[in-house]
């Protein structure tokens, strides 16, 4: 299975990660599923994702702090992978939050699955394109 098709979730609520995965997996994704960050980053390695999408309220580390384990291990190893945050949290600045400190996309919940399936679909074309597609793609899925 080619690279851009392989998704790491990351959400401590079960039911949250299992339609995730379901949905990302009838859309034709391989999917890994992280219960935390510890997790998640330990799965990066074995899974290889071009996408994560992460929640960000998560207990211990959150996803914030698995973004910057994300990109340190991008300028180690040279791997490009595309972050997606997810979130429920509702204040006001907390997509400029994310976008700012460097997740990819950001999806607040509940977010409808066809727009799920979309921003995956972009993040991937991002890493798909050697990751110099950042900032366009930002722009177009504004």
């Amino acid at each position: 299975m080619r690279r851009t098709k392989r998704v790491l979730i990351v959400d401590d609520d079960h039911d949250a990660r299992e339609a995730l995965a379901a949905l990302l997996s009838l859309s034709g994704f391989s999917v890994a599923i992280g219960r935390s960050a510890s997790e998640a980053y330990s799965l990066l390695p074995v899974f290889d994702p071009s996408v994560v999408l992460s929640d960000l309220s998560m207990p211990g580390e959150d996803g914030f702090g698995l973004l910057r384990r994300v990109r340190e291990r991008e300028r180690l190893t040279d791997r490009q992978v595309a972050v997606i945050a997810i979130s429920g949290r509702r204040e006001l600045d907390i997509e400029a939050r994310a976008l700012g400190a460097g997740f990819d996309l950001f999806l607040t919940k509940p977010t409808p699955p066809n727009e799920i399936v979309a921003a995956v679909r972009l993040a991937a074309r991002i890493v798909g394109a050697g990751g110099g597609e950042r900032a366009a793609a930002d722009s177009e899925a504004a």
